[in-house]
């Protein structure tokens, strides 16, 4: 089976309209994080207006740097659904490994969310969200 354009978009928006109370529910270092599909859906469009706002456009590349957690699935749904390219980069790899890939890659811009420390220093002359 093969992969159709706009299944993220058709699976994300079949959720908001049938189970648009449904919980997502995120573990957190202070706890939980809930979110119900349809706060999810108005978020993730917020997330590509606003990505589009920074000039994103078609088949640019945006990477992300951050843990598993809703925030993380909102640029999961929102990066594809605006036509960009989701480029998910390895937390665990050092601050030069992480420059040359997003270097390589050609990342237009990086969604951070949650890291700290040495990660700021190689990635300082990007474009942040």
């Amino acid at each position: 089976m093969g992969f159709k354009a706009g299944t993220v978009m058709r699976r994300r928006r079949l959720c908001c309209l049938l189970q648009p109370d449904n919980l997502i529910i995120t573990k957190t270092a202070n706890g939980y994080h809930t979110q119900t599909f349809s706060e999810h859906f108005r978020r993730s469009k917020c997330l590509a207006s606003a990505l589009t706002k920074r000039g994103v456009q078609l088949e640019d590349r945006i990477a992300t740097l951050m843990w598993n957690s809703c925030w993380h699935m909102e640029c999961y749904h929102a990066i594809p659904c605006m036509g960009a390219v989701l480029h998910t980069l390895n937390l665990r790899l050092g601050p030069s490994d992480l420059g040359y890939i997003i270097e390589h890659a050609k990342d237009r811009a990086t969604c951070l969310f949650g890291v700290r420390g040495k990660m700021g220093v190689a990635l300082q002359a990007h474009k942040w969200v």
